[in-house]
């Protein structure tokens, strides 16, 4: 095994390569399981910092968890070179938080978790809830309630065009 059998398997495509946020939380869901030591171990890879490096030969190096390799920073590059973050999926499931940043109930962020202290995990599970929160948000959703309105009609009190308040709205 090799760091060449590692990008393989957990890195097949490069992260400039995806168009969505569906496809981006993927490719970094797989990206970072491959993370988890016991993964670089099998590899015979270590990790050092955002790196991995074969072992016997520090020159190969991969910075897999570096802003370069993550889809998501790749799609919100492209979205907004001015506003980093703020149109990632992953920010916007965390309450506006980047991964390099702590909630209030953190008490480290999640990506330091690795680069600190090697724990890919925190960072899998926010991909997880990233990912359940993209699919909720395009799940299309029916606006019959007056009650509950879509968005649109909460924010300006105007239906908006995908939903004139009995059709499917992907709010």
């Amino acid at each position: 095994m090799s760091l060449e059998s590692w990008k393989n398997i957990y890195y097949p495509t490069s992260a400039d390569t995806v168009t969505t946020q569906a496809e981006a939380i993927a490719h970094s869901l797989l990206k970072w399981s491959g993370l988890k030591p016991e993964v670089l171990t099998e590899h015979g890879v270590e990790r050092c910092l955002d790196s991995l490096r074969v072992i016997t030969e520090d020159e190969n190096t991969f910075r897999a968890a570096a802003g370069d390799t993550c889809a998501l920073c790749w799609i919100d590059l492209e979205a907004t070179a001015t506003d980093k973050c703020h149109s990632c999926s992953l920010f916007e499931s965390r309450g506006n938080v980047s991964c390099l940043s702590k909630t209030p109930s953190e008490t480290t962020p999640p990506y330091l978790a690795y680069i600190e202290g090697g724990d890919p995990e925190p960072m899998l599970i926010e991909l997880r809830k990233a990912q359940a929160w993209v699919e909720a948000r395009d799940k299309p959703w029916i606006a019959t309630d007056p009650e509950n309105p879509c968005r649109e009609w909460r924010e300006t009190g105007q239906h908006c065009l995908r939903c004139p308040y009995t059709t499917v709205c992907n709010e």
